[in-house]
């Protein structure tokens, strides 16, 4: 019965590469870390919304808005994350959070491995560091899938194929050159 006086929260854990996955910011750690800091702020978590590495921008899409539909509807004051950039990269979504803080000056975000905590009296300083990290974070993002490209075109100038191969292909190396070969297993006749 204690738990009605605790105040809810979520958790919001997301990892997007299988480096991150490697190097310990696994979505087991990530909620692990968030469980920890509710228990120790006297929280309870309501519900865990997480997003894999191989989730699309859609699907990352898909779980913020049920998210933010989620606490809005359960009215829940607290929203538990990682880092800024484990809830967003976009100014989109960052201006969502920002609406969704400024409507009620109990709702709280915490950014735990940050130690940052955003709220509609978050001080002027402190919203220009929120801005920032939302900033970098949109910005890497960015700067990523330019990266991506340029190497794509990159290897496509050499004479290799950066994508894998459809269905009845295989990829091989001849002369240090990645082609696409049909597969024997897909074309017996």
């Amino acid at each position: 019965m204690e738990n009605n006086n605790k105040i809810k929260c979520v958790i919001y854990a997301r990892v997007s590469s299988r480096d991150q996955e490697d190097k310990g910011y696994s979505l087991p750690a990530q909620v692990k870390l968030l469980e920890e800091y509710a228990i120790k702020l006297d929280l309870i978590v309501i519900k865990i919304f997480r997003i894999s590495e191989s989730a699309s921008g859609k699907q990352i899409r898909k779980t913020f808005m049920e998210m933010l539909h989620f606490i809005n509807k359960h009215k829940i004051p607290v929203i538990l994350c990682e880092k800024i950039d484990r809830l967003t990269r976009n100014l989109k979504d960052a201006a969502m959070i920002n609406d969704w803080i400024s409507d009620n000056e109990n709702r709280h975000v915490h950014f735990v491995k940050e130690n940052f905590v955003v709220n509609k009296n978050t001080r002027a300083h402190e919203n220009l560091v929120w801005d920032m990290k939302v900033a970098i974070a949109r910005f890497y993002t960015n700067n990523l899938s330019e990266e991506i490209r340029k190497g794509q075109q990159e290897k496509i100038a050499q004479g290799w194929l950066p994508n894998r191969p459809p269905l009845g292909y295989k990829t091989v190396e001849i002369n240090g050159l990645k082609i696409q070969i049909p597969d024997e297993k897909w074309h017996h006749q």
